[in-house]
């Protein structure tokens, strides 16, 4: 492996203090024990496997088809402006977050859109009982099972194509008095939903 290295290692205090990430890197997120996700320079998401250097394009960045009630649009996928990217277990989506505003140093509130791997198609994340901004969105641990937080309440989504079912799990969310699923002042980080492997139990602080 270390042969295939060409470029400067990462540096484990880099790490430590985020110096890899004020350099620049390209939004890697890790979705398994070997391999991440990262976008290209040239906007293009790949699928990469640490080990093997084995790789996959997940989404190009050629013309990708963006859905509206009247008509579909093209549009490139470096135009869009992301912040994140989760992909689902199936690897059917990929979860893009935008427009990130930080409330806190740990909490932050955001828009989501979703790619479809299969056919290039992407559409605002929306759920009908929430209106606004989402304070955490993550995929499941598997297929295209859901966690959101909005308002300070969670809700778990049992399938992302069924997402009209979503099923609230806490309604005793205020604004700066109680956090369900997000993290505050007091527990920081930057997590507090967590599902185990077969997605039951949910475990929240």
């Amino acid at each position: 492996l270390g042969s295939k290295v060409k470029n400067e290692r990462l540096k484990l205090e880099e790490v430590l203090f985020d110096e890899y990430i004020r350099k620049g890197s390209r939004n890697e997120s890790w979705v398994s024990d070997g391999e991440i996700v990262y976008r290209e320079p040239d906007g293009s998401v790949m699928l990469h496997n640490v080990a093997t250097d084995w790789k996959k394009i997940l989404a190009s960045n050629a013309s990708l088809v963006k859905r509206n009630p009247l008509f579909v649009i093209l549009v490139r996928f470096s135009s869009i402006n992301v912040d994140r990217y989760l992909l689902s277990a199936d690897q059917k989506y990929i979860l893009l977050m935008t427009e990130m505003v930080f409330k806190n140093m740990y909490s932050y509130r955001a828009k989501y859109k979703i790619y479809d791997t299969r056919n290039s198609a992407i559409d605002q994340f929306e759920i009908d009982t929430v209106e606004g901004d989402f304070d955490y969105v993550e995929w499941g641990p598997k297929r295209t099972q859901m966690v959101v937080v909005s308002k300070n309440n969670i809700l778990y989504i049992p399938s992302y194509e069924r997402r009209e079912r979503a099923q609230q799990l806490t309604n005793s969310g205020r604004e700066g008095v109680i956090y369900n699923g997000i993290p505050d002042l007091l527990y920081e980080g930057k997590s507090h939903v967590i599902m185990n492997v077969q997605a039951q139990p949910l475990v929240y602080i």
